[in-house]
């Protein structure tokens, strides 16, 4: 005997077939029967002249906010949405410091519209970390499932306390290194040609989609470490030879859009300098003067913002015990590893981060 047999509708079972008409069986809240079901039931669903179908998964939403005080998530939930999944474009609630909460709101209103006034109201907070945030979310009723990503945008805001914590890892490389640091790369091309690509990218972003121009940059980090990973594992000569000044330049300048547009500049800046043609000691030396230079712009804008309250003072103070251990295994893996190895783990490691652009970006514009 079924708990509840739905009768009289017409299926869809979201395997690909044709609609058809049937019933379905229910019992301790599983589907055991569907299309023919002779059984009885303790209770029976008249669904004549309507669809009978598996609940939808709602793959992008931005309910981060609204599932705070809304148990029902109108209107996906009355849509035949079962699950949806928050923290898409980047964007969300947590983790979140107590005097971030505005912060975060207006992040949510910028790029998506939604009422920073409605989010003020509405959200009752109680939450630091993410999993303090799922936990919150956990204990409230709710109509439907959910799922949530960890938003980078909230993290960008709550990770400001590692900035500092790179200047001592930063800076022991380049105090101990400083005769190796290329100042004249540093200072003559790479700055000035990153600081024209930040420029540019706010520009960018007056006309451009976000989005489009993560996964153009991904794209083109993807195919120019795969090429070079090819030549460097299969062919006997191609990298050792430094490209050209301009090919280095357009890097250096993209390296600058994209760290204007999501602080994230890295990969495209690691593959201009890697292909310099400079011995790795080197390249270690001048990667960290640029890390130290960025950084000092980004700390005097957070500490100018009042960011760096007691509470992030304390938390990087925590931290630093694990700065030391960081740079002991980087030393030990500098000294173990030789300059081909190292350069295909980097290229290797470019690859992956452009994947991962890529299918985030590509979620986005889906």
């Amino acid at each position: 005997m079924y708990d509840l047999k739905i009768v009289g509708g017409t299926l869809v079972d979201g395997t690909g077939k044709d609609r058809y008409p049937g019933d379905v069986g229910i019992k301790d809240g599983k589907i055991v029967a569907v299309g023919k079901c002779d059984e009885s039931a303790a209770e029976t669903f008249d669904a004549d002249g309507a669809i009978v179908a598996p609940g939808f998964v709602d793959i992008h939403t931005h309910y981060d906010g609204q599932i705070s005080w809304d148990e029902e998530l109108a209107p996906s939930s009355i849509h035949g949405v079962t699950t949806c999944a928050m923290g898409s474009c980047g964007v969300g609630f947590a983790p979140v410091r107590p005097t971030d909460h505005a912060k975060l709101i207006e992040l949510m209103e910028g790029v998506e519209d939604i009422p920073g006034t409605a989010l003020s109201e509405g959200i009752s907070w109680g939450w630091e970390s993410f999993p303090e945030y799922m936990d919150v979310l956990d204990r409230m009723p709710h109509t439907i499932d959910f799922l949530a990503h960890v938003p980078h945008d909230a993290l960008r805001v709550y990770i400001h306390l590692v900035v500092p914590l790179s200047f001592l890892q930063t800076g022991y490389i380049a105090i101990r290194d400083r005769d190796s640091i290329d100042w004249g790369l540093l200072l003559k091309r790479v700055l000035p040609l990153m600081l024209l690509g930040m420029g540019f990218a706010f520009f960018l972003l007056t006309k451009v989609g976000g989005p489009w121009l993560g996964l153009a940059f991904g794209i083109m980090v993807l195919l120019l470490s795969a090429r070079d990973l090819y030549q460097l594992r299969f062919a006997t000569a191609g990298l050792e030879k430094p490209i050209s000044r301009p090919a280095s330049a357009a890097a250096m300048f993209g390296a600058g859009v994209v760290h204007g547009i999501y602080a994230s500049g890295g990969p495209m800046l690691v593959y201009a300098i890697g292909r310099e043609g400079l011995p790795k000691k080197v390249f270690r030396s001048t990667l960290s003067m640029v890390w130290i230079l960025l950084n000092v712009i980004l700390v005097t804008r957070f500490m100018l913002a009042g960011d760096y309250d007691q509470e992030v003072v304390l938390d990087v103070l925590l931290l630093v015990p694990a700065v030391p251990l960081g740079t002991v295994l980087g030393e030990w893996v500098h000294h173990k590893v030789d300059e081909r190895t190292f350069k295909l783990a980097v290229l290797a490691l470019l690859m992956a981060a452009a994947i991962s652009l890529i299918v985030r970006y590509s979620a986005q514009l889906l």
